[in-house]
């Protein structure tokens, strides 16, 4: 989680080779995804989806992987997550969507990221990208 937290790649890219619980959540229910999209760490995001990690986890108060990229306004994790299939109509404790979330915090770049067609699109295009 740490590795994941601070942007370390290599060591993040290690730990899974020796087959560590990406999905694993520490005491506030966040896991490794989730502290990597907090702080905005696209590349991490995208190696820990590969990896196995659940995109659609909430923490104790219902905040996604997604939710935590919105509110910070990190994009590229964003784009991200809706590429590889995060829900984008989850909801919080508070009912809020990532949708909301990035419209309340004023990052309206992010609102792009989160329409239907959008993630329907992005879900397509990385799919034949990988054939």
């Amino acid at each position: 989680m740490r590795a994941s937290q601070e942007g370390h790649v290599e060591i993040t890219k290690c730990l899974i080779s020796s087959k560590v619980d990406v999905n694993r959540k520490n005491h506030e229910g966040m896991n490794a995804l989730m502290l990597a999209s907090q702080r905005g760490h696209a590349n991490i995001v995208y190696i820990l989806v590969k990896a196995g990690a659940v995109m659609d986890e909430q923490t104790a108060q219902g905040s996604t992987a997604l939710m935590l990229a919105c509110k910070r306004g990190h994009e590229k994790c964003g784009e991200v997550l809706v590429s590889m299939g995060a829900e984008i109509y989850i909801r919080d404790r508070r009912m809020r969507t990532a949708r909301d979330t990035a419209q309340r915090r004023n990052h309206i770049n992010m609102l792009c990221w989160l329409d239907t067609q959008v993630q329907v699109r992005r879900v397509q295009d990385g799919r034949h990208r990988q054939r």
